[in-house]
């Protein structure tokens, strides 16, 4: 899962007139559901220590605070293999985990060592993605075969804590968005959800967070 990740050219859009905060899940889907998250639902059930929730999980995600990680027996059963989730009280993506062969916890340096990758890359490059965003426009990047996005979480946070740039737009794509379960939309919620919020601690714009349930779709989508 998550093996590949596309970093498409960044330049100046007009914003999508749907605002919505969440995605709409009637419907077959196609070519996209679209949500920009809710950031007053995350960490909610911290209540009065919800800021300081809020910015451990980001410096979690950043790298700048240890964030754990564990394999969930319910999971298991469920599933009928391990699942990687972050753990800890008040999580605010719980819902969002690893599985496959090369999840975390079977190999542990597999995925952080390509995180790290593609954030140098474009971290030594942040001055030509600047240049190619003149006129507003953000960082726009695709996923395939995102799952239930906890590497695309942490990925995407590390770019901006990294090169300082507004995300402007980020494309899953999964054939298991087409008709989502429970549990992936409870995944794709919290990652819309935290991109909102993550966005309005550093001043930037939400980001459109966009599910494709295939890449035939994404790239009809991108022909527009």
């Amino acid at each position: 899962r998550s093996g590949a990740i596309v970093v498409a050219k960044p330049k100046a859009a007009p914003k999508l007139a749907d605002e919505r905060e969440d995605f709409d899940w009637t419907g077959d889907g196609r070519p996209f559901r679209l949500a920009h998250g809710r950031a007053a639902r995350v960490c909610y059930d911290a209540a009065s220590q919800r800021k300081e929730r809020v910015r451990l999980a980001l410096a979690q995600l950043r790298g700048q605070e240890e964030m754990k990680f564990g394999v969930n027996e319910e999971d298991t059963r469920r599933y009928g293999h391990e699942v990687v989730r972050h753990i800890g009280p008040y999580t605010p993506y719980g819902g969002l985990s690893e599985r496959g062969r090369s999840h975390r916890a079977a190999l542990p340096e597999v995925r952080p060592r390509f995180r790290d990758i593609v954030v140098r890359r474009l971290a030594e490059n942040v001055s030509l993605l600047a240049a190619c965003s003149e006129g507003g426009g953000g960082l726009r990047m695709a996923s395939l075969g995102s799952g239930e996005l906890l590497f695309e979480l942490e990925l995407v946070e590390r770019l901006r804590a990294r090169t300082g740039m507004w995300i402007e737009r980020i494309c899953l794509i999964d054939r298991a968005y087409r008709q989502p379960h429970v549990n992936t939309r409870r995944a794709l919620r919290e990652f819309a959800d935290w991109q909102r919020c993550a966005a309005q601690l550093v001043g930037h714009e939400p980001a459109e967070v966009l599910a494709f349930g295939s890449l035939m779709d994404f790239f009809k989508a991108a022909e527009r």
